[in-house]
């Protein structure tokens, strides 16, 4: 069987290969890069997972706060097995610039290698399967670079379709049937929205079969879903937790949840792909006779029928729960790759499968349809290939000033690593690398980071952490204005006004003005919120933080303060008392808070 399939796996390695070094090009390019430097990989690629891999590798399996000290033994917001995944190659001694670069090529090949095993499986011949492999991966290039994110999570997206199309090929196989459970169960832990999905088209699929008559099947997995569930239990019990913690909600807002049954403008934008995908396996299903009767379209039409219609169902779901949690924006990521195969094994049964005469005893005004169709669907998934892959080649960047300070940062993040053997907390400026880095390169943690307040604390601490450390740089009230999404999260800041606006749109579009309802008028984020609620936040930076600027510091056991010399005039003006100058490099300063 190897030998039947060794080539087209070779290419694939191959292909695995040039993506992984694609993203790392920039860098290598860059006159001040160094092997010896490997830290400087970390610098094109999403520090807040680089976080969450540090945390594990410092021992806090479940990860809690990977960036505030008091909370970093708290239960995450959500679940994390991607992030256990993704730390393997750390777990075997890799450091972490080189697992960056080892779990890029490792889950790009995985990847690569089930597409192209889900093509095969759907009938399609070896070497196209491999172009439909390649083609479905550049879809989602984008986001598998990133480190954990869907780098992790699309392989087990992948599994889940391709469980299901094995099993479907054979219900009644007991091996299949526990594939499928497992691939299933898998779901539940490794991404909230995966398991959504999941569910959805499980249910689906029962509905499907009940219609259909087809008994067997739906017992078949009714038995699959109670073992689903059993093996789901700990995550119940864990999402149990998080959900009874007094912070969840307010982290949830900020994260992005909004109450709202208004749909968001992505669900139009990727489901209508979706949407016109399943009118043209239905369609050509129902024109055609020889298709309705060949066993393996209609697996695949039903198959892509369920799917895709649990894709819609998941991202539109607010619609009738009115909590959107940014369904619609995390939806797509697996859209943009479920069209992939969608499209592509459309074509291949169209221009492989049956000749072109059968398609001909359709009448003209029909056909014209179909290849209509078809051409709108090519374009929409062209635009996601544009958007996730060719543009990237289309960028150059320039890192060589990013790795001289990187240089930099290393070298005063090395030195207090050395220093202090237990964690403790530190103070940077918010907007800097350095900030970035505390918590990506040590075990230390810092004062305040944007991606702490997405996990579990209140609003008002989230609040009071940003204005303490915004002191570094003297803040106004417009630098808190400007900095609102940061404190308060996409949810607080971005989707409320947003959604707002939505409406107000809405009701003018149907002149709902005439029958003397007020639609309003557009607003931006800082008038939505109101202006009272940032006088409010500034005259508390100006009358409690920086009056008492020690107690604060105090509170939140920061230990150090790391500053860029640039700065170093309004640290002076802050008069923190008990401080002593540590360390200094070209460009940094480490104050230690006797």
């Amino acid at each position: 069987m190897f030998r039947e399939y060794y080539k087209y796996i070779l290419i694939l390695v191959a292909a695995a290969i040039v993506f992984t070094v694609l993203p790392i090009v920039d860098i290598i390019r860059s006159p001040n890069f160094s092997w010896q430097n490997p830290g400087a990989l970390i610098i094109p690629f999403s520090g807040y997972y680089l976080d969450r891999l540090n945390e594990i590798k410092d021992g806090n399996i479940f990860l809690g706060n990977p960036y505030f000290i008091e909370h970093s033994q708290e239960i995450a917001p959500a679940f994390f097995a991607a992030d256990w995944v993704a730390y393997i190659p750390m777990f075997f001694g890799l450091s972490m610039p080189y697992a960056i670069v080892c779990n890029l090529f490792l889950w790009s090949l995985v990847f690569l290698i089930l597409s192209f095993y889900i093509f095969n499986q759907m009938g399609i011949k070896k070497a196209m399967s491999v172009i439909g492999a390649i083609l479905v991966y550049l879809m989602g290039y984008s986001l598998i670079i990133t480190p954990v994110s869907m780098q992790t999570v699309y392989p087990f997206y992948l599994l889940m379709f391709l469980a299901f199309i094995l099993w479907l090929k054979d219900p009644v196989d007991r091996i299949k049937q526990i594939f499928l459970t497992l691939a299933l169960a898998a779901c539940f832990y490794i991404y909230t929205y995966l398991w959504q999905i999941a569910l959805t088209a499980c249910f689906l699929f029962l509905i499907y079969f009940f219609i259909s008559k087809r008994k067997k099947e739906l017992i078949i997995l009714l038995k699959i879903l109670a073992a689903v569930f059993f093996l789901a239990l700990p995550l119940f019990i864990y999402t149990y937790k998080q959900v009874m913690h007094p912070w969840y909600w307010e982290t949830m807002q900020r994260i992005g949840l909004v109450n709202t049954h208004w749909l968001t403008a992505e669900v139009y934008y990727s489901g209508r792909w979706v949407i016109l995908s399943l009118i043209l396996w239905l369609t050509l299903k129902f024109l055609n006779k020889d298709l309705a009767a060949n066993q393996r379209y209609d697996l695949l039409s039903v198959y892509f029928s369920l799917t895709g219609l649990a894709l819609v169902i998941v991202s539109a779901s607010n619609l009738i729960t009115g909590k959107d949690l940014e369904l619609a924006q995390h939806l797509v990521r697996f859209i943009r790759v479920w069209l992939g195969f969608s499209l592509v094994s459309f074509m291949y049964f169209i221009f492989k499968n049956f000749s072109y005469f059968k398609l001909s005893k359709i009448n003209l005004k029909k056909q014209i349809v179909i290849w209509v169709l078809l051409l709108v669907v090519i374009y929409g998934a062209f635009g996601y290939l544009a958007k996730s892959s060719f543009s990237y080649f289309q960028e150059r960047v320039d890192y060589s000033g990013q790795i001289d300070n990187y240089k930099q940062i290393e070298a005063a993040l090395g030195w207090l690593e050395e220093q202090e053997r237990e964690p403790v907390a530190v103070m940077a400026d918010y907007r800097s690398d350095a900030n970035r880095y505390i918590t990506t390169l040590t075990k230390h943690y810092v004062l305040f980071s944007d991606s702490g307040v997405l996990h579990l604390l209140s609003d008002k601490e989230a609040e009071e952490r940003y204005l303490l450390n915004g002191a570094i740089n003297n803040l106004s009230l417009k630098d808190i204005e400007n900095d609102y999404h940061l404190f308060a999260g996409n949810g607080n800041a971005t989707h409320p006004y947003k959604t707002y606006n939505r409406q107000v749109k809405i009701c003018k579009i149907l002149r709902l003005d005439l029958f003397n309802y007020n639609c309003g008028q557009l607003t931006d984020a800082i008038s939505f919120k109101g202006e009272k609620y940032f006088i409010d936040l500034f005259n508390q930076y100006q009358k409690e933080i920086v009056p008492n600027i020690n107690q604060e510091l105090k509170k939140f056991n920061v230990s150090y303060i790391l500053i860029d010399k640039e700065d170093i005039v309004n640290l002076g003006l802050l008069k923190i008392k008990n401080i002593r100058e540590v360390y200094q490099n070209k460009n940094w300063l480490i104050y230690k808070i006797l």
